[in-house]
């Protein structure tokens, strides 16, 4: 996912392997973080409000795709601007 996503959906260029590298790691962080994000949703609304299973992984999918977009937007892939 990371090479599709530096590829193909923020074209993401790098000029130095630290650059790289930093990159990559600040995108598995930001999958892990979301892996916590939703096992708690997960948990939250299976146990704990007793809701639906599949209801609850379908609420849990769209926001971790959003999730996933904004941070890779924001945070992983963003653009620098040269003054």
């Amino acid at each position: 996912m990371y090479i599709t996503n530096k590829i193909f959906v923020f074209k993401s260029k790098t000029d130095s392997t630290s650059k790289l590298l930093k990159e990559f790691i600040s995108f598995v962080l930001a999958r892990i973080f979301t892996l916590v994000v939703e096992t708690a949703i997960l948990y939250i609304g299976s146990e704990v409000l007793k809701v639906n299973d599949i209801i609850v992984k379908v609420i849990a999918q769209i926001v971790i795709i959003i999730l996933n977009y904004i941070l890779s937007k924001l945070w992983i892939f963003k653009k620098h601007v040269n003054k």
